[in-house]
């Protein structure tokens, strides 16, 4: 019962074709986290300069396996609506 529910729940919110907004919102994140990175790295005038750009890309891996996460997601919940309906 409880896995009808979740799929039910889950066809409701899968789009068919393209990307979530949360996906793309996390890939553009990271695109700006990595560039921010990048740009710190590049002017580090100390090491706590460099600490931050490498905490910097971390929050851009983060979000980046975020984005991949919430794709599989998505692929997985697809395969089980179709394997219900068939």
């Amino acid at each position: 019962m409880q896995a009808g529910l979740y799929l039910a729940l889950l066809s409701s919110s899968i789009q068919p074709q393209g990307e979530t907004e949360v996906q793309i919102l996390f890939l553009l994140i990271s695109l700006a986290a990595f560039f921010g990175g990048v740009l710190l790295l590049g002017g580090a005038k100390s090491a706590i300069h460099e600490i931050l750009a490498g905490v910097t890309f971390l929050i851009w891996a983060v979000f980046l396996v975020g984005a991949g996460v919430i794709g599989a997601i998505r692929e997985a919940a697809k395969e089980l609506l179709a394997a219900q309906q068939k």
